[in-house]
């Protein structure tokens, strides 16, 4: 934009080319106009009519081209009055003071109605500029409402507003400006630079293309403001997950030493007693009390040993560390094996559905599975009563299905027992409970292996895991 148009541009509040269709409207109009009066037969007495004739054109010239235009037609209409229309004729002197009272007049009309005719089009102008930009906010919201990726959508959005080639959003606090987000093949030197404004402290709205007009650069600020309400949204979204995964993490590390110390300080001391009455001198044990002893031994190492299963499994799970290597398995050689490795096999039955024997699993984090559902079932079903395992062939799955008989959980929590460090609302805490790990490593292995674990209610009363994997046919033999 030169000099010259932008002084005019920002005296007449219109585009230089409007200024210039005003300027031929004022001297191609005042020309027809005086061509057709001089044709016509008129009287000096008709002179209040044409000097009204005149004023239409002033006002035409005034809507279309502004203020300036609108003067220079009152110029050349009231010196085409004067030449042709007032006495004497082909001279600008006038001899009738009402004739010279009749051309002042118009002249002063003129001024008067294209001021406010100026007036009327600029406020009209800036009012639908305004229109314009108010939609264009408000396109720019709801676009940005409708998309999970504001900051690309938004400087599409710029692009397309201000007839840019490319827009972007860069940092500027690094020693080379860094792309943020931006349209296809923006770089922030890769053209013109149309406009720019700024974000915030470290960031600007760029545009390459076409310069922008003085008015257009309010709009533009308002895209660099929502911008930057983008920006400071996706720090804050960010800041909030960190709090969140710091939040969890320490209730993690809380109710891990919460129970680990309780629950590896129990064994421990059952061990250390049992050990300590062993090697007593002063006491002589019959041969059934020393086995007692020594099988609490033994107990309490494998309540340590399984403690410790779990939280490695836990750790495991968390990294993402745990590495399945699925394969056709036989449910008829993981169920028993894992109920002859339980503390209590003789309370488990189980039986094996018609086509629900083979499934593609790691053996030995189902294993894991099932014997971390059955030692919870054990755990919460009274003595006395039995723990039924059984499988169950489901649109090309098969289902294991632990039922237990004990109080059973509001459908409410049925969900929440998977979560770490969490017991059953049926379970005291207290020794041989666990610290509420089981649960949530069995649904973690299953997982791995494309699997599912899920509690249910069992219709006789208590409780119903239930384990869920890819079917496989029986492999070929030999």
């Amino acid at each position: 934009m030169t000099q010259g148009t932008l002084r005019t541009h920002l005296t007449t509040g219109l585009p230089t080319w409007r200024t210039w269709a005003g300027l031929a409207v004022a001297v191609l109009g005042t020309a027809a106009v005086t061509t057709v009066l001089v044709l016509l037969p008129w009287d000096p007495s008709e002179l209040p009519l044409v000097v009204q004739i005149y004023l239409l054109v002033t006002i035409a010239t005034a809507l279309v081209g502004g203020i300036w235009a609108a003067l220079v037609a009152a110029v050349l209409c009231s010196v085409a009055a004067n030449w042709f229309f007032t006495s004497p004729v082909r001279s600008l002197s006038i001899t009738d003071p009402v004739q010279a009272l009749a051309v002042l007049g118009f002249v002063l009309v003129a001024l008067v109605v294209s001021t406010v005719v100026h007036r009327s089009a600029r406020r009209a102008a800036l009012a639908l500029a305004a229109q314009r930009e108010t939609a264009s906010l408000a396109d720019l919201s709801q676009t940005l409402l409708g998309v999970p990726d504001q900051l690309p959508a938004l400087t599409t959005a710029a692009a397309d507003a201000f007839g840019a080639e490319e827009a972007g959003v860069i940092r500027i606090d690094l020693d080379a400006p860094q792309v943020v987000a931006a349209t296809s093949g923006f770089t922030p030197a890769g053209g013109p630079v149309a406009a720019s404004a700024v974000v915030d402290s470290t960031h600007r709205l760029v545009l390459h293309g076409t310069p922008l007009t003085p008015d257009r650069h309010r709009l533009l600020a308002a895209y660099a403001a929502h911008a930057a309400a983008v920006i400071t949204r996706v720090d804050l979204q960010r800041e909030a997950q960190t709090a969140r995964a710091l939040a969890r993490d320490n209730r993690a590390r809380t109710a891990l030493l919460s129970a680990v110390s309780h629950d590896l300080r129990t064994p421990l001391a059952g061990i250390k007693a049992a050990i300590g009455s062993l090697r007593a001198t002063d006491v002589q044990f019959s041969p059934e009390d020393e086995a007692d002893l020594m099988a609490a031994v033994e107990d309490s190492a494998d309540r340590l040993e399984h403690l410790i299963d779990n939280l490695l499994d836990m750790s495991r799970l968390q990294v993402g560390a745990l590495v399945a290597r699925p394969a056709p398995t036989d449910l008829g050689e993981v169920v028993p094996g894992c109920i002859d490795g339980l503390s209590q096999p003789d309370r488990v039955t189980w039986d094996l559905g018609q086509g629900a024997r083979w499934v593609q699993a790691d053996a030995g984090l189902l294993d894991r599975v099932l014997g971390n559902l059955l030692e919870n079932a054990l755990r919460h079903t009274p003595t006395g009563r039995p723990v039924h395992v059984a499988t169950h062939a489901v649109q090309g799955r098969v289902q294991v299905r632990v039922a237990d008989a004990g109080p059973g959980l509001p459908a409410a929590d049925l969900d929440r027992i998977f979560l770490p460090f969490q017991r059953r609302g049926d379970a005291p805490a207290g020794p041989g409970h666990g610290v509420g790990l089981g649960l949530a490593v069995a649904r973690g292995l299953a997982e791995a292996m494309d699997g599912t674990v899920e509690a249910e209610e069992t219709p006789s009363g208590g409780l119903t895991m239930v384990v869920e994997l890819p079917t496989r046919p029986r492999p070929p033999e030999g």
